[in-house]
């Protein structure tokens, strides 16, 4: 097999590795899966990936903490999003209606907020 074949071989068969790797955030409720996936796995960078960027800014070192009390929350059920008018900043932002589970083991719907960054949709300020 020459070295390009090799190459070919190599990229064609990590590329489904490397985008199970990426969460989908193409619409809210992905990405309200994502962000919840994210938080189940305990990785803190992962859910980093899945929330807006000015959100982690303001959050700062109370991230973690922000992380571990969403975490002790588990999402039963995404059940669609409503789409909020734009921002007077034009930021696109949408609510994605959640069935959580508490701590202690009660159920109850809530939403959870969204906005949109570039082409992908994270969890923003509720």
């Amino acid at each position: 097999m020459t070295k390009v074949s090799l190459i070919a071989a190599f990229l064609i068969l990590a590329t489904p590795a490397l985008a199970a790797d990426k969460p989908d955030l193409s619409t809210p409720e992905k990405a309200a899966r994502a962000f919840f996936d994210a938080l189940k796995s305990g990785d803190a960078d992962a859910v980093k990936r899945t929330v807006a960027p000015k959100r982690v800014e303001r959050l700062g070192e109370g991230f973690a903490q922000w992380q571990k009390l969403w975490a002790s929350y588990t999402a039963l059920s995404i059940d669609g999003a409503d789409n909020l008018a734009d921002d007077p900043d034009g930021q696109k932002r949408a609510k994605v209606r959640v069935t959580y589970r508490r701590p202690n083991g009660t159920e109850f719907k809530n939403s959870v907020a969204m906005s949109k960054v570039g082409d992908e949709w994270r969890m923003d300020e509720n």
